[in-house]
């Protein structure tokens, strides 16, 4: 078991699979009928994959002869002297990855010193509120502010608008912001904000935020509402069409959630808020669960790595003479080694190059450790 540039490609592969299934999902009519939980986990398992791009002993191996070895390559040609271009990329993906997380920094920092600053508003009637909604968190009030959010990490505070609104829709304020404290999406947030400075290049991972930030309200508004009786959700419903009205377009803090958002969003939120009622959805069978689980665990089990057949003249000026191949510290150290059955003889491949044909004792040398694939390879690209 360990960790390979291969291992990392099929773990980044399934993590944008999981995102653009539940970019699918969460378009189709899936919402309507069941809870957003489901799509949450989906992602969860894409994030645990990328996080894991481990490589089992007994996993399959599919060997490409044509694609992988030509983008390795592509990679491996030269650029500026010993600079390759695979590396040239990494670094600028690097940079580019060090740039976005200082931007995103800088502007963390600004919202919290704006916020700091914001004129506070003496509402007696909202404290007292707060104070009977159990709100223990912090809570500031100002005219400055455009929408209701939540922000801080460690010492979350609930931000309000200076607004008039009644009674049962501040209640419906509340309850949502505090949901959103208890159920950490500050720290949510964060963390995809990291992912999508680390594929920065990935179009996937830009997409994917927004729909984090949609599937965090959703299900926040899924959590606020179970239970509520059809009239209870009409409230809910007018209270986020009353502030998406009063919302100036502001830019928040990155770990900021907030109550409202764009139009698009909001009309997704209205979509699963009111269609067949909050407290009919259900979550999906067992079977899919499972499934899932399935899929996930299996993409552990497979594995592409390059393979590259014996050229014929390479085979033709080695046929006649057994080559004992010699432990090297180049071998000890190879990436990739193949051995292709040929005949009556084996053919050893190193990192893609030839490198003679076995002797027939290495196989019975105790000594010997290096790694031996099937004696035939068949399959691939």
């Amino acid at each position: 078991m360990g960790v390979t540039v291969y291992s990392l490609v099929i773990s980044v592969l399934f993590f944008n699979l999981a995102l653009v299934a539940a970019f699918i999902m969460r378009r189709s009519s899936f919402l309507a009928r069941h809870t957003v939980s489901f799509l949450l986990l989906m992602v969860l398992l894409g994030i645990i994959r990328l996080l894991t791009p481990i490589d089992f002993d007994k996993a399959f191996v599919v060997r490409s002869y044509q694609v992988v070895p030509r983008m390795e390559a592509f990679l491996k040609q030269p650029v500026m002297g010993t600079l390759s271009l695979g590396s040239l990329l990494v670094g600028i993906w690097m940079i580019g990855t060090t740039v976005i997380i200082t931007v995103d920094a800088v502007r963390e920092f600004r919202f919290i010193h704006k916020s700091r600053n914001y004129p506070p508003s003496d509402r007696r009637d909202l404290l007292d509120l707060a104070a009977e909604q159990g709100c223990d968190f912090g809570l500031l009030i100002s005219s400055s502010i455009s929408r209701p959010y939540v922000a801080g990490l460690f010492r979350p505070v609930i931000y309000l608008p200076d607004i008039e609104l009644p009674e049962a829709q501040w209640r419906t304020v509340f309850r949502h912001e505090v949901q959103h404290i208890r159920s950490h999406d500050e720290w949510k947030k964060l963390f995809f904000a990291a992912v999508q400075a680390l594929f920065w290049w990935n179009p996937l991972a830009q997409i994917s935020c927004k729909e984090i930030d949609t599937l965090i309200e959703l299900q926040c508004d899924a959590k606020v509402t179970a239970g509520m009786s059809e009239e209870e959700v009409d409230t809910y419903l007018e209270t986020l069409k009353a502030l998406m009205e009063r919302t100036r377009d502001r830019c928040l803090a990155i770990t900021a959630a907030a109550m409202v958002w764009n139009e698009k969003q909001m009309e997704t939120r209205f979509k699963a808020l009111g269609n067949a009622g909050a407290t009919e959805k259900k979550r999906p069978p067992i079977a899919v669960y499972v499934l899932l689980t399935l899929t996930f665990l299996s993409s552990y089990t497979v594995l592409v790595q390059p393979a590259y057949a014996p050229q014929e003249e390479e085979l033709t000026s080695y046929h006649n003479g057994h080559f004992t191949v010699d432990r090297t510290q180049e071998i000890k150290e190879a990436e990739s080694i193949q051995i292709v059955r040929e005949e009556d003889e084996y053919v050893m491949y190193v990192n893609g190059k030839y490198h003679g044909v076995l002797d027939e004792d290495i196989f019975s040398d105790p000594e010997n450790s290096n790694p031996i694939f099937n004696s035939s390879i068949t399959g691939g690209d």
